[in-house]
């Protein structure tokens, strides 16, 4: 063989072997691929959305505020509730005197 056919098949083998090397550095090895998620796994990871609705620090910080106002807003509706009953009861006996007293002019004419 001539020194210039050795030289093509040197050139052709080096390229070969800086292909396989590419592959080779490239490729997943049986590691990489056990390692990788299954799609059960994707389908429990949280979304983004799902991320941004969590409550956070300041979220859970302020909650015994809430709690406290929502408390102070119920106690205050019962005082209503209780201020409107005596209010309908005063209500009731005053249309009662109102047409007792009607009744009585009535009967003075």
């Amino acid at each position: 063989m001539s020194e210039q056919m050795l030289q093509h098949i040197i050139d052709q083998l080096s390229q070969i072997n800086d292909r396989l090397t590419h592959v080779e550095t490239n490729m997943a090895t049986k590691d990489d691929i056990s390692n990788m998620a299954t799609k059960d796994d994707i389908s429990n990871m949280a979304t983004k959305d799902d991320i941004a609705k969590l409550a956070t620090k300041e979220d859970i910080a302020i909650l015994p505020f809430i709690q406290q106002a929502v408390l102070e807003t119920n106690e205050t509706v019962k005082r209503i509730e209780l201020t409107q009953e005596r209010h309908s009861k005063i209500i009731d006996l005053l249309s009662a005197r109102s047409i007792e007293h009607e009744s009585i002019l009535k009967q003075l004419r």
